[in-house]
Protein backbone atom coordinates (compact mmCIF):
# COMPACT_ATOMS: atom_id res chain seq x y z
CA UNK A 1 0.00 0.00 0.00
CA UNK A 2 3.26 2.69 0.67
CA UNK A 3 4.17 1.50 -2.53
CA UNK A 4 1.14 2.53 -4.38
CA UNK A 5 0.47 5.60 -2.52
CA UNK A 6 3.89 7.15 -3.17
CA UNK A 7 3.58 5.96 -6.90
CA UNK A 8 0.13 8.02 -6.67
CA UNK A 9 1.81 11.24 -5.20
CA UNK A 10 4.39 10.89 -7.97
CA UNK A 11 2.45 10.34 -11.25
CA UNK A 12 0.19 13.58 -9.83
CA UNK A 13 3.40 15.48 -9.44
CA UNK A 14 4.36 14.25 -13.16
CA UNK A 15 1.10 14.67 -14.99
CA UNK A 16 0.68 18.45 -13.47
CA UNK A 17 4.28 19.33 -14.71
CA UNK A 18 3.63 17.94 -18.10
CA UNK A 19 0.24 20.29 -18.24
CA UNK A 20 -2.01 17.31 -18.48
CA UNK A 21 -4.24 18.63 -16.00
CA UNK A 22 -4.31 22.07 -17.83
CA UNK A 23 -4.75 20.55 -21.03
CA UNK A 24 -7.55 18.15 -20.02
CA UNK A 25 -9.46 21.13 -17.95
CA UNK A 26 -9.16 23.81 -20.93
CA UNK A 27 -10.92 20.92 -23.39
CA UNK A 28 -13.80 20.17 -21.16
CA UNK A 29 -14.38 23.69 -20.68
CA UNK A 30 -14.33 23.81 -24.40
CA UNK A 31 -16.56 20.97 -24.74
CA UNK A 32 -19.25 22.03 -22.37
CA UNK A 33 -19.34 25.41 -23.82
CA UNK A 34 -20.13 24.33 -26.85
CA UNK A 35 -22.48 21.77 -25.58
CA UNK A 36 -24.24 24.84 -24.00
CA UNK A 37 -24.59 27.27 -27.26
CA UNK A 38 -25.03 24.50 -29.48
CA UNK A 39 -27.87 22.40 -27.78
CA UNK A 40 -30.76 22.71 -25.27
CA UNK A 41 -33.44 20.53 -23.62
CA UNK A 42 -33.74 16.33 -25.28
CA UNK A 43 -31.28 17.67 -27.81
CA UNK A 44 -28.33 18.28 -25.05
CA UNK A 45 -29.18 14.92 -22.98
CA UNK A 46 -28.73 13.09 -26.86
CA UNK A 47 -25.54 14.28 -27.22
CA UNK A 48 -24.00 14.44 -23.68
CA UNK A 49 -23.15 10.60 -23.89
CA UNK A 50 -21.07 11.17 -27.60
CA UNK A 51 -19.31 14.80 -25.98
CA UNK A 52 -18.20 12.10 -23.46
CA UNK A 53 -17.44 9.19 -24.65
CA UNK A 54 -15.17 11.43 -26.81
CA UNK A 55 -13.85 13.24 -24.51
CA UNK A 56 -12.71 10.51 -21.73
CA UNK A 57 -11.58 8.90 -24.51
CA UNK A 58 -9.55 11.47 -26.14
CA UNK A 59 -7.46 12.77 -23.08
CA UNK A 60 -7.34 9.54 -21.04
CA UNK A 61 -5.80 7.67 -23.90
CA UNK A 62 -3.49 10.11 -25.10
CA UNK A 63 -2.33 10.98 -21.75
CA UNK A 64 -1.05 7.41 -20.24
CA UNK A 65 0.25 7.13 -24.09
CA UNK A 66 2.20 10.90 -23.37
CA UNK A 67 3.40 9.46 -19.60
CA UNK A 68 4.71 6.24 -21.04
CA UNK A 69 6.62 7.02 -23.66
CA UNK A 70 7.99 9.28 -21.88
CA UNK A 71 8.91 6.96 -19.15
CA UNK A 72 10.41 4.80 -21.50
CA UNK A 73 12.85 6.79 -23.15
CA UNK A 74 14.00 8.68 -19.96
CA UNK A 75 14.51 4.69 -18.83
CA UNK A 76 12.20 5.10 -15.73
CA UNK A 77 10.17 2.66 -16.56
CA UNK A 78 12.52 -0.05 -17.35
CA UNK A 79 14.14 0.91 -14.18
CA UNK A 80 11.06 0.29 -12.00
CA UNK A 81 10.40 -2.77 -13.32
CA UNK A 82 13.51 -3.96 -11.26
CA UNK A 83 12.56 -2.24 -7.66
CA UNK A 84 9.86 -3.69 -5.20
CA UNK A 85 6.93 -1.58 -6.92
CA UNK A 86 5.02 -4.32 -9.18
CA UNK A 87 3.60 -3.93 -12.67
CA UNK A 88 0.12 -3.98 -11.17
CA UNK A 89 0.75 -0.60 -8.78
CA UNK A 90 2.34 1.00 -11.18
CA UNK A 91 -0.45 0.53 -13.61
CA UNK A 92 -3.38 1.18 -11.02
CA UNK A 93 -1.68 3.99 -10.34
CA UNK A 94 -1.88 5.76 -13.75
CA UNK A 95 -5.27 4.08 -14.46
CA UNK A 96 -6.50 5.87 -11.02
CA UNK A 97 -4.89 9.22 -11.03
CA UNK A 98 -6.65 9.96 -14.47
CA UNK A 99 -9.57 7.71 -14.08
CA UNK A 100 -10.49 10.28 -11.26
CA UNK A 101 -9.38 13.53 -13.19
CA UNK A 102 -11.60 12.02 -15.42
CA UNK A 103 -14.36 12.37 -13.59
CA UNK A 104 -13.59 15.95 -12.25
CA UNK A 105 -12.95 16.51 -16.14
CA UNK A 106 -16.46 15.13 -17.04
CA UNK A 107 -17.80 17.27 -14.03
CA UNK A 108 -16.72 20.65 -15.24
CA UNK A 109 -18.15 19.79 -18.64
CA UNK A 110 -21.82 18.90 -17.68
CA UNK A 111 -22.36 21.59 -15.25
CA UNK A 112 -21.07 24.24 -18.05
CA UNK A 113 -22.99 22.31 -20.76
CA UNK A 114 -26.37 22.57 -18.02
CA UNK A 115 -26.76 19.04 -17.83
CA UNK A 116 -25.75 17.99 -14.23
CA UNK A 117 -29.15 17.98 -12.75
CA UNK A 118 -30.27 15.61 -15.54
CA UNK A 119 -27.86 12.42 -15.43
CA UNK A 120 -27.95 9.47 -12.99
CA UNK A 121 -24.60 10.08 -11.20
CA UNK A 122 -24.25 6.18 -10.63
CA UNK A 123 -24.14 4.88 -14.09
CA UNK A 124 -22.42 7.86 -15.19
CA UNK A 125 -19.04 7.43 -12.59
CA UNK A 126 -19.49 3.43 -13.49
CA UNK A 127 -19.98 4.66 -17.17
CA UNK A 128 -16.38 6.69 -16.60
CA UNK A 129 -14.65 4.16 -14.30
CA UNK A 130 -15.16 1.92 -17.35
CA UNK A 131 -13.94 3.95 -20.09
CA UNK A 132 -11.08 5.58 -18.35
CA UNK A 133 -9.89 2.20 -17.38
CA UNK A 134 -10.07 0.76 -20.99
CA UNK A 135 -8.96 3.54 -22.71
CA UNK A 136 -5.69 3.65 -20.40
CA UNK A 137 -4.90 0.04 -20.57
CA UNK A 138 -5.04 0.51 -24.45
CA UNK A 139 -2.88 2.65 -24.63
CA UNK A 140 -0.51 1.71 -22.44
CA UNK A 141 -0.51 -1.75 -25.02
CA UNK A 142 -0.18 0.21 -27.75
CA UNK A 143 2.81 2.68 -26.55
CA UNK A 144 4.80 0.21 -24.59
CA UNK A 145 6.64 -1.18 -27.79
CA UNK A 146 6.72 2.39 -29.52
CA UNK A 147 10.24 4.36 -29.61
CA UNK A 148 8.37 7.97 -30.29
CA UNK A 149 5.33 9.55 -30.82
CA UNK A 150 4.82 9.52 -34.50
CA UNK A 151 5.66 5.94 -34.27
CA UNK A 152 2.97 5.66 -31.47
CA UNK A 153 0.30 7.82 -33.69
CA UNK A 154 0.67 6.24 -36.38
CA UNK A 155 -1.49 3.57 -37.17
CA UNK A 156 -2.87 3.73 -33.56
CA UNK A 157 -4.44 7.00 -33.24
CA UNK A 158 -6.55 5.27 -36.38
CA UNK A 159 -7.67 2.54 -33.90
CA UNK A 160 -8.64 4.99 -31.45
CA UNK A 161 -11.04 6.86 -33.80
CA UNK A 162 -12.60 3.87 -34.40
CA UNK A 163 -13.34 3.04 -30.88
CA UNK A 164 -14.55 6.76 -30.53
CA UNK A 165 -16.75 6.72 -33.82
CA UNK A 166 -18.55 2.95 -33.95
CA UNK A 167 -20.29 2.74 -31.12
CA UNK A 168 -22.04 5.77 -31.80
CA UNK A 169 -23.69 4.22 -35.04
CA UNK A 170 -26.41 2.00 -33.32
CA UNK A 171 -27.10 5.24 -31.06
CA UNK A 172 -28.37 7.37 -34.49
CA UNK A 173 -30.17 4.20 -35.51
CA UNK A 174 -27.47 3.03 -37.96
CA UNK A 175 -27.30 -1.04 -37.75
CA UNK A 176 -28.58 -1.12 -34.41
CA UNK A 177 -28.38 -4.75 -32.74
CA UNK A 178 -27.22 -6.94 -30.40
CA UNK A 179 -23.94 -7.91 -32.04
CA UNK A 180 -22.55 -4.69 -31.25
CA UNK A 181 -22.31 -5.55 -27.40
CA UNK A 182 -19.41 -7.47 -28.78
CA UNK A 183 -17.66 -3.84 -29.93
CA UNK A 184 -14.97 -3.14 -26.84
CA UNK A 185 -16.48 0.26 -26.45
CA UNK A 186 -19.92 0.06 -26.58
CA UNK A 187 -20.81 -1.14 -23.53
CA UNK A 188 -19.02 1.72 -21.49
CA UNK A 189 -21.11 3.88 -24.05
CA UNK A 190 -23.94 2.28 -22.85
CA UNK A 191 -23.40 2.87 -19.66
CA UNK A 192 -22.98 6.55 -20.66
CA UNK A 193 -26.24 6.70 -22.12
CA UNK A 194 -27.70 4.69 -19.20
CA UNK A 195 -27.08 7.84 -17.06
CA UNK A 196 -28.64 10.10 -19.70
CA UNK A 197 -31.13 8.94 -21.34
CA UNK A 198 -31.69 5.52 -19.76
CA UNK A 199 -31.70 1.81 -20.93
CA UNK A 200 -33.93 -1.11 -20.56
CA UNK A 201 -32.73 -3.92 -17.75
CA UNK A 202 -31.15 -6.29 -19.84
CA UNK A 203 -29.33 -3.62 -21.81
CA UNK A 204 -27.71 -2.41 -18.80
CA UNK A 205 -26.91 -5.83 -17.54
CA UNK A 206 -25.37 -6.47 -20.70
CA UNK A 207 -23.30 -3.89 -20.71
CA UNK A 208 -21.95 -4.15 -17.58
CA UNK A 209 -20.94 -7.72 -18.29
CA UNK A 210 -19.26 -7.07 -21.62
CA UNK A 211 -17.79 -4.00 -20.44
CA UNK A 212 -16.12 -6.24 -17.64
CA UNK A 213 -14.99 -8.76 -19.80
CA UNK A 214 -13.19 -6.65 -21.95
CA UNK A 215 -11.64 -5.01 -18.92
CA UNK A 216 -10.50 -8.75 -17.75
CA UNK A 217 -9.04 -9.55 -21.53
CA UNK A 218 -7.55 -6.21 -21.66
CA UNK A 219 -5.69 -6.32 -18.29
CA UNK A 220 -4.24 -9.52 -18.88
CA UNK A 221 -2.85 -8.54 -22.37
CA UNK A 222 -1.19 -5.62 -20.62
CA UNK A 223 0.74 -7.74 -18.43
CA UNK A 224 1.58 -10.08 -21.42
CA UNK A 225 2.81 -7.27 -23.51
CA UNK A 226 5.05 -5.46 -20.17
CA UNK A 227 6.54 -9.08 -20.35
CA UNK A 228 7.12 -9.45 -23.50
CA UNK A 229 9.10 -6.35 -24.33
CA UNK A 230 11.56 -6.87 -21.56
CA UNK A 231 12.20 -10.20 -22.82
CA UNK A 232 13.36 -9.09 -26.35
CA UNK A 233 17.04 -8.32 -27.12
CA UNK A 234 16.64 -5.55 -28.55
CA UNK A 235 14.79 -3.98 -25.21
CA UNK A 236 17.52 -1.15 -24.10
CA UNK A 237 17.95 -0.60 -20.75
CA UNK A 238 20.43 1.82 -19.04
CA UNK A 239 23.71 0.34 -17.96
CA UNK A 240 22.97 -0.47 -14.11
CA UNK A 241 19.75 -2.28 -14.65
CA UNK A 242 19.69 -5.63 -14.97
CA UNK A 243 17.51 -7.32 -17.35
CA UNK A 244 14.02 -7.18 -15.02
CA UNK A 245 11.97 -10.14 -14.12
CA UNK A 246 8.53 -8.68 -14.20
CA UNK A 247 5.71 -9.54 -11.79
CA UNK A 248 2.02 -9.16 -12.26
Amino acid sequence: MKRLLSTLVVDVVIQARNHLYTIGLAMAVVWGLAARFAFDGDGLLQWVPPLLLMHIGSTTYFFVAALVIFERDQHTLAAQSVTPLRFGEYLTSKLLTLGLFGALESVLLLGLAGALDRVSWIALFGAITVLGIFYGVLAFIQALPSRSVTEFLIPNAMVMGVLLVLPMLPYFGVGAGPLWFLFPTYGAFLLIVAATAGVSQVELIAAVGMSVLWLVFGLRWAVREYRKLWSRPESTLPSSVPSPEPSP
